[in-house]
């Protein structure tokens, strides 16, 4: 298979474009199962999703990284032996320790379901979703090496495949048997629609890779096994551990922020609908932007790995330049859509005028945490695991001192856990970058990657906000207020760029090119 050469750009918006459909899809599939299942379904399935996430962040969150860099790594070299070992170790170790842990799971399946889910009702969901942990673990392993090799296609189409084969079998079960059987059965019913679409993405990239992956000598394709399985675990190992972390920390907050909201004199009922405001509106507008660096991330990986393996310098450099206009691109117009028109979108998605007053403080945190997402990518990819996950878990750990002694303070409340988010995303995005630019010469560049977007992002709030206002005292619903002032304000934020030569025409000829190019 001829590894897709496409620049970073183009990989970037490949995934972005397929991350955006599996979520407006997934959007759609859960207000239907909601209907099927109604609210006690809905509660009964997002109980199984914490720990099998938690197991997941065990078995596969870093092995995809450490595949996608080694494989990138030894493609360079133009080393096909050495691809093939990567990525048949990685799949026989990833099924070794997947198939371990659903193992542990099924023989605690009853006191797991009655003292850590505590609903005797969510073990036949449970059941039926284990399968899905030993499949993910071997789909990750096969998009770790189509990462490597730069062809994004497969992954990104795996993912929309996935998406709809669980909607089409959840659905389809669920108005069968939705009025025959009990929540327990229906919520089992939802995972198992889960699991065919995680098997349908495992066919479909090991079909892929069947036709397309390298093809070693017989003589070539046995030794040098053992020092592969260091290098796989010395890669996955810290970011595994930085995602396990990341999940008892956010567990933490979600304990301290009810209970320091009510030790600062708020009454239990208010401080967890104010919780649920917080974490279930405010901060999934927050994380729009997320859907391009998420994809940048993943591209950015081997990108960089390749370049180190080939000690380019340039390339680096490059790479990285690049990542960083790319995410603030992305995150400052966020920021002045959430500050312009977060308080009326607010009142539109959810009724909650509380989502808007908490909405434009937060988004002034958004650009340095997404660089913090972004440059902890970069660290991945020069091969600084390590500092990435030092540096995540001391962002986190301000991020819970913040939110432990500053909302209970009268006057802060929940405000504090907003401090914490800022001061940890500088944090984090400081010591980063600081780690990053230095290893491969590259100053900070204030005027490309903050001053040109930060001005038009500037100006893109003030035009917004006019025609908001003008639409608004045409008498026109809001709705339409949002949609008309929502066209001129980014087409400003665009032209401005362009106008300050900050889009540089390069990136456009080579986003071109990559796309002309053909693969996978």
């Amino acid at each position: 298979m001829k590894a897709e050469s496409g620049s970073l750009l183009y990989g970037t918006v490949v995934m972005t474009v397929a991350n955006f459909i599996v979520r407006v899809s997934g959007f759609v599939y859960r207000i239907l199962v909601s209907r099927l299942i109604g609210p006690q379904g809905m509660g009964l399935i997002q109980l199984v999703y914490p720990l099998f996430f938690t197991a997941i962040a065990l078995t596969s969150s870093g092995l995809p990284v450490a595949v996608s860099r080694l494989v990138a790594e030894k493609n360079a070299r133009g080393d096909v032996s050495g691809v093939h070992r990567t990525v048949s170790t990685a799949l026989r170790l990833s099924a070794a320790v997947s198939l371990t842990v659903s193992v542990i799971l099924l023989l605690a399946i009853n006191p797991v379901s009655v003292h850590i889910i505590k609903d005797i009702r969510a073990r036949g969901a449970m059941i039926a979703l284990l399968p899905s942990l030993i499949i993910i673990s071997l789909v990750v392993v096969l998009k770790g090496y189509f990462y490597g090799i730069k062809s994004v296609r497969p992954p990104a189409l795996a993912e929309i495949l996935e998406q709809f084969v669980r909607m089409g079998v959840s659905l389809a079960l669920l108005y069968w048997a939705a009025p025959r059987f009990s929540l327990a059965v229906t919520a089992a019913l939802v995972m198992l629609g889960t699991v065919m679409g995680d098997l349908a993405s495992l066919a479909y990239l090991h079909y892929t890779y069947g036709i397309f992956g390298p093809r070693p000598g017989k003589d070539t394709a046995m030794p040098g096994k053992s020092r592969v399985l260091r290098d796989l675990v010395a890669i996955a190992l810290p970011i595994t551990g930085t995602r396990l972390v990341s999940s008892v920390l956010q567990s933490a907050n979600s304990v301290i922020i009810p209970q320091r909201l009510v030790a600062g004199g708020m009454p239990v009922e208010e401080a967890i609908g104010l919780f649920g405001i917080l974490t279930g509106m405010v901060m999934p507008l927050l994380f729009m932007p997320f859907v391009v660096t998420n994809a940048l991330q993943v591209n950015m990986i081997p990108n960089l790995s390749e370049n180190v393996a080939t000690d380019n310098l340039r390339g680096l450099q490059d790479k990285t330049d690049k990542a960083l206009m790319i995410t603030t691109f992305t995150a400052f117009p966020s920021v002045a859509v959430l500050i312009s028109l977060g308080r009326p979108l607010g009142d539109l998605l959810y009724g909650q005028p509380m989502v808007g007053e908490l909405i434009v403080p937060v988004s002034l945190g958004l650009v340095a945490y997404a660089l913090q997402h972004t440059s902890s990518g970069i660290l991945n990819g020069l091969g600084k695991q390590n500092r990435a996950a030092v540096h995540f878990i001391i962002g986190s750990l301000i991020q819970l001192i913040c939110s432990y002694f500053l909302i209970a303070m009268p006057g802060i409340g929940i405000y504090g856990y907003i401090a914490g988010f800022f001061a940890s995303s500088i944090v984090v995005c400081l010591l980063n970058l600081s780690t990053a630019l230095p290893a491969i010469r590259l100053p900070f560049n204030t005027v490309d990657w903050l001053l040109k977007p930060g001005f038009s992002a500037f100006l893109m709030t003030s035009v917004t906000s006019a025609a908001y206002k003008f639409c608004l005292a045409k008498g026109l619903p809001s709705y339409l207020c949002l949609t008309a002032s929502f066209v001129p304000g980014i087409a400003s934020y665009i032209l401005s760029i362009f106008a300050l030569k900050g889009f540089p025409p390069t990136l456009l000829a080579r986003f071109r090119r990559a796309g002309s190019r053909r693969g996978i």
